[in-house]
């Protein structure tokens, strides 16, 4: 695994996100462990949002639905939580404020850019 090249995922999300990204880490969901963090490592996200990801595919199965695709997102009252699905393993999670990024930046450019540029760093 690059980090240099995560370390660069995180220069141009800032890029397109401007003030609007708020926090960011890249995670293993088998260890529960953060992996590489955009302001702080967020130990208490990392975990939960591992149980919280293994719960609902656990739920998507059983109702026979369709499994959780590349990435997922959960509005919260002042914020967007973006989770996205790099492998089985490895997770990224961002914390955005959408009153200051453009969401149309975020879903159309910022996230391709991050999953293309972490298959590199994964290669």
């Amino acid at each position: 695994m690059n980090i240099e090249l995560l370390d660069e995922v995180w220069v141009e999300q800032k890029r397109f996100l401007k003030d609007g990204l708020l926090d960011g880490t890249f995670w293993d969901k088998d260890t529960g462990l953060s992996i590489n963090s955009y302001v702080q490592s967020r130990d208490d996200f990392v975990a939960l949002f591992s149980s919280f990801i293994d719960e609902a595919e656990a739920s998507l199965s059983a109702s026979d639905r369709p499994a959780i695709g590349r990435f997922i997102t959960i509005s919260r009252k002042d914020s967007v939580v973006i989770v996205i699905k790099h492998s089985d393993k490895i997770f990224q999670g961002m914390v955005v404020d959408p009153k200051k990024a453009n969401l149309g930046l975020l879903y159309n450019v910022a996230l391709p850019k991050a999953i293309e540029k972490t298959k590199l760093a994964l290669a």
